[in-house]
């Protein structure tokens, strides 16, 4: 099959929620060719991607349609292919939380730029939480599935306007 784009992303359950079915997405649109790999460490905020960018730990799972293949680094991950997309992801309870984000989306991004420097690099906008829920971090948005909403909104824009990327919509 001739690949026409290869996705990368670096983050968490939500972007395992993304990828593990955006193949057979994209082919159900008629839309071929497309590899969809995640980088994955569950509940992984951005300042332990930045910290593992530093260190070269092994902690990821390399992920394909949600099955992880192998341990590997953040930056194995991104010198082992030539990447047209590689998308960032802060952990959802810090979403809507501007200053949960620099200094480590500035290192994360430079990083990822550095080594993969063709690459179209992509925020990835996570959701709100059910209303009933029980996360810890939901008290941060008052418990409010609105209010987290709109404050991963806002903070998703100013982080966007900042490094120029596009967002991955919810």
């Amino acid at each position: 099959r001739d690949i026409n784009m290869k996705i990368l992303a670096i983050g968490n359950s939500f972007s395992q929620d993304a990828m593990t079915y955006m193949e057979d997405i994209a082919e159900s649109c008629g839309r071929t060719g497309i590899i969809a790999a995640n980088l994955y460490i569950g509940g992984c905020p951005l300042t332990k991607h930045a910290e593992n960018l530093k260190t070269d730990e092994l902690e990821y799972d390399y992920q394909i349609r949600g099955k992880g293949l192998y341990k590997t680094s953040i930056h194995a991950a991104l010198l082992s292919d030539d990447w047209d997309v590689v998308t960032m992801q802060q952990v959802s309870g810090d979403s809507g939380l501007y200053d949960t984000y620099h200094p480590y989306i500035d290192y994360v991004y430079a990083e990822v730029k550095r080594l993969c420097p063709n690459a179209k690099v992509l925020l990835h906008r996570t959701w709100a939480y059910e209303e009933k829920s029980n996360h810890g971090r939901f008290a941060d948005y008052n418990r409010d599935r609105d209010t987290m909403d709109r404050m991963i909104e806002e903070t998703f824009q100013k982080i966007s306007s900042e490094f120029g990327l596009d967002m991955i919509p919810c």
